[in-house]
């Protein structure tokens, strides 16, 4: 219908004309586009200063439209204390962690390739072949072999775990759970017999940051027979995060950016500020069903620390545990005799000024994931500290460790108890062959 037309509804009369004088139209406008700008400017404005006014201790946040493992990790840095402003201090900064958060997503991913980047899926996917890689990458492979025993090639049975812990009830755990499920628990034994074999799989390091994912015929049948094209044959999961902190303090130091301090949400804390600041690490427990922190650990000085505990502490991590109608927990510290989840105790941390956070979790790992904790496998005294808690006390290796805001209620209260380098780490050491989003520091 014409908008002249007047149809055969009801009728509006028409509206009468009315000349405006033009010298009223032109001051309307001038005014209306005076206040547009001025709006515009104020918010420019505002911006501006949001960005300028990044003085002190700042989030350093990565926007979440890039494809990155940002989410992971909380970024903690002090700007305003070099000659140059805050405002360009801060975008520095950004850039390259954001820059070195990028890279490691795709570096370590184990599932998705990405073009002009040889990845762990790209050695997944093209196996026996010699692949010349990153060498931040190619040093992490190396570490791991060295003395992560066979965790790497446990990539099979880690996707189960991965399915567990976003499971929403214990029916859909029988798809996923070895403890519940014979299926399942046969699946792990059929895995474990080729993952479990140097003959079987075993990753080459060739030098010059070159790799071979060597796998045999039997073993490459059977990865086809249950997935055609995306079978993982390595991945770090679990144990990914403290490699990748670890590079993320790196890149920092080696842009001489200083000041900060970087933890991911399961546990993977890097502090690399030089000064002499007072920073504080959490604690965490587990009383009955109630996680809580017995007590924080005061220091000093760049320090590098690793908490693992078999229950989760918020949101953040929930992807990495499952916790069943009868209270069992499963969480993501795999065994690789058997392919079963094992902790010795709710909990452990340690930490060093001296060695990064994957050097620290491969020396946890023997002492800690199996049945019973074995503290002296832990070596303590030597480049590292332990610190674990058990029925409210809060054992500690480290001579004159500070402890505040010690846990006291009228369920549990927490006692400190010093445990003398002779019964926490110089009995031995079992060296394995290479065949085989919660914050959790603080600054004051």
């Amino acid at each position: 219908m014409s908008k002249k037309s007047r149809g055969t509804g009801p009728q509006i009369e028409p509206v009468e004309s009315i000349e405006v004088e033009q010298k009223n139209v032109t001051l309307r406008v001038v005014l209306f586009l005076a206040f547009l700008a001025m709006g515009i400017a104020a918010i420019a404005y505002a911006c501006t200063q949001m960005k300028s006014e990044r003085t002190g201790w700042q989030r350093v946040e990565i926007d979440r439209k890039i494809e990155s493992c940002g989410d992971e990790f909380t970024f903690l840095y002090q700007f305003g204390t070099e000659e140059m402003t805050a405002r360009e201090e801060y975008r520095k900064v950004e850039a390259v962690y954001e820059e070195a958060a990028v890279k490691a997503y795709q570096m370590f991913n184990e599932r998705e390739t990405f073009q002009g980047v040889k990845n762990v899926a790209y050695l997944n996917k093209n196996p026996n072949e010699v692949t010349e890689i990153d060498p931040t990458l190619y040093e992490a492979l190396e570490k791991i072999t060295e003395k992560g025993g066979r965790s790497l090639y446990l990539a099979p049975i880690y996707r189960y775990y991965r399915t567990l812990f976003f499971c929403r009830s214990d029916e859909e755990t029988r798809y996923c759970d070895p403890f519940v499920s014979e299926e399942v628990g046969e699946a792990f034994r059929e895995i474990l017999e080729y993952a479990g074999n140097e003959e079987e799989i075993e990753l080459e390091l060739l030098g010059e940051n070159k790799v071979r994912l060597k796998v045999k015929e039997e073993y490459l049948r059977y990865a086809k027979e249950k997935d055609e094209e995306g079978f993982p044959f390595i991945d770090f999961q679990w144990m990914k995060n403290a490699f990748i902190v670890d590079y993320f303090a790196e890149r920092m130091i080696e842009e001489g950016f200083k000041k900060g301090a970087i933890s991911s949400c399961d546990g993977f804390c890097r502090n690399f500020d030089e000064r002499e600041i007072r920073y504080s690490l959490n604690l965490f427990d587990r009383v009955g069903e109630k996680a809580l922190c017995p007590a924080v650990m005061q220091y000093q000085g760049p320090m590098s620390a690793v908490s693992m505990h078999t229950f989760s502490i918020g949101e953040e991590d929930d992807a990495y545990y499952y916790e069943r109608e009868d209270g069992e927990l499963r969480f993501p510290y795999i065994d690789e005799k058997d392919g079963l989840c094992k902790a010795g105790g709710s909990n452990l941390t340690c930490y060093s000024k001296e060695i990064g956070c994957a050097e620290l979790l491969l020396r946890m790992i023997p002492a800690y994931v199996r049945e019973d904790f074995e503290p002296e496998r832990l070596r303590a005294g030597e480049e590292l500290e332990a610190v674990w808690c058990r029925e409210g006390v809060i054992h500690y290796t480290e001579k004159g460790a500070v402890f505040e805001g010690i846990y006291q209620s009228e369920e549990i209260s927490y006692t400190l108890k010093e445990i003398p380098k002779e019964e926490s780490g110089d009995f031995f050491f079992c060296e394995r062959r290479p065949t085989t989003r919660c914050r959790r520091f603080v600054w004051r």
